[in-house]
């Protein structure tokens, strides 16, 4: 077996490491009394980053396994959680939409231990599901946000769902967090009123 060494924050905002095995693949957690499947991958170096990588409506997160995207990161020093969310893969259906994206990441954090130097990397309609929990927790955080930044990949959704959460006279706001909006060449679909939506959250 494989083991890992990363820094965390303990009492007091004091930095420490922590040790534990590498890779614990495909599993089940309860939340909420739900059932949320996950896969955890460990960085093979020292880590000061965690990536919550978030899947589109079609794929689950086990595409980043597929792709090879978390074997990468974590051989570059990132630690990588993956998760179904509700409603897709193996992860029990959500009580609400929406509002229940926002509880669940909410919960799903702390219980990885992701606050601190947090990157969001999300698919298509993953975008959707993280953006309203990303502005409020990173980007319009008044506090020091644990949230570094997102990056927002060939990003889809509701376009007027979403306004409600994207507050356009604040993109100018001093936000300490960086989101990259990337679109590619070979994209058969890309939602130009997304893009346009998130092009005024500050700093992107």
């Amino acid at each position: 077996k494989q083991w890992y060494q990363r820094r965390v924050r303990g009492d007091g905002g004091k930095e420490m490491v922590k040790e534990g095995l590498l890779n614990q693949g495909y599993r089940e957690l309860r939340l909420g009394g739900r059932r949320v499947w996950y896969t955890l991958t460990e960085s093979t170096t020292m880590a000061n980053h965690t990536v919550l990588l978030i899947h589109g409506k079609y794929t689950t997160s086990n595409l980043f396994e597929k792709l090879g995207t978390a074997k990468f990161m974590s051989e570059h020093g990132a630690r990588i959680v993956a998760v179904d969310v509700p409603g897709f893969g193996k992860s029990d259906p959500p009580l609400h939409l929406l509002d229940d994206h926002i509880s669940f990441f909410s919960e799903i954090i702390p219980l990885f231990e992701m606050e601190y130097n947090l990157v969001l990397v999300a698919v298509e309609e993953g975008c959707e599901m993280i953006l309203p929990y990303y502005l409020q927790h990173g980007v319009y955080s008044r506090n020091n946000s644990f949230i570094e930044g997102a990056v927002l990949i060939s990003p889809k959704g509701d376009v007027d769902k979403l306004k409600q959460f994207v507050d356009v006279s604040k993109a100018g706001y001093p936000s300490a967090t960086r989101t990259v909006i990337v679109n590619g060449q070979k994209d058969m679909y890309v939602n130009y009123d997304m893009t346009n939506l998130l092009e005024k959250i500050p700093r992107s």
